[in-house]
């Protein structure tokens, strides 16, 4: 029970009641009896308890999950750092959101189990009409909100790239402003630079190569900073493409690009980026 699982990390922690209830401007009495699991209280109350305890509320639940991440939580990360042109992997992860929708009605995971299917049709058969077919309905419910919160910046960078040209400047229009709200937020920096690599690809295909490059170099410093070296190496190929499509020479940027993924071992989207280099006839 909730109560008693806190009463375990307090007890683990030194900490006594008195001062877990003096934090959370609660009765002594009262806090006794919720480690009993006699009463429940508020979730402000909860939050400032588990700020007593100097324990985030995202590791509480892991805790109380048996030290396992939940499923849903699971499916999320899976999906949230996928590279999107990877078809198995969104195939796998359209299995696990059937299997939890099974158990449990979540409209965020049906989303994810529609994006899935839809840009595996792109990877398998170029079908980006039916892909936006069901991308549409998830950008015209998302813009009709004043705010976007966390897993509304990390749908709408998924479909993105889905858009044509006209509704991508739209849609990233409206990221940015949810971008520079959750500026702050850990892992904000990592999203924003998912988003710049798929605005750059379609530009791209649009022949705005001047247009995706700068882009692409915006986001470049900051892959170093964050330390996230396979959008590095994404980023690297696309600049590569956009100085070739210029007349100018971008091989060893690819190259390099190239060279990053077969260190990391990352093989599927080595393989993947060599499929957009024969794309775009380099």
């Amino acid at each position: 029970m909730l109560g008693s699982q806190i009463k375990n990390i307090r007890t683990a922690k030194g900490i006594t009641q008195l001062e877990v209830a003096q934090f959370a401007n609660i009765t002594q009495s009262t806090y006794s009896k919720f480690e009993k699991d006699l009463i429940e209280v508020r979730g402000s109350f909860l939050i400032k308890i588990l700020d007593a305890l100097d324990i985030p509320l995202q590791e509480f639940n892991f805790i109380q999950n048996n030290y396992k991440l939940p499923k849903k939580e699971i499916i999320l990360n899976n999906f949230f750092n996928a590279p999107y042109n990877n078809q198995q992997l969104l195939s796998n992860i359209s299995k696990e959101c059937a299997t939890l929708l099974n158990y449990c009605d979540s409209a965020l995971i049906q989303d994810i189990q529609i994006l899935c299917k839809s840009l595996s049709n792109i990877l398998a058969k170029d079908n980006f009409e039916e892909a936006r077919k069901y991308s549409k309905v998830i950008w015209e419910r998302l813009s009709k909100n004043n705010d976007l919160y966390l897993y509304d910046l990390y749908l709408l960078n998924a479909i993105l790239f889905i858009f044509p040209l006209n509704e991508m400047r739209e849609i990233h229009k409206y990221l940015m402003r949810g971008f520079k709200r959750y500026e702050d937020f850990p892992n904000i920096k990592r999203i924003s630079v998912n988003t710049s690599l798929n605005v750059a690809v379609i530009l791209i295909m649009e022949h705005l190569y001047e247009e995706a490059l700068i882009e692409i170099e915006s986001i470049l410093p900051l892959c170093k900073e964050q330390k996230v070296f396979i959008p590095l190496a994404i980023g690297y190929i696309r600049k590569g493409i956009c100085l070739n499509q210029l007349s100018k020479n971008g091989d060893n940027l690819i190259n390099k690009g190239l060279t990053i993924l077969k260190v990391l071992e990352e093989f599927d989207t080595y393989e993947n980026m060599k499929k957009e280099l024969v794309n775009f006839n380099i």
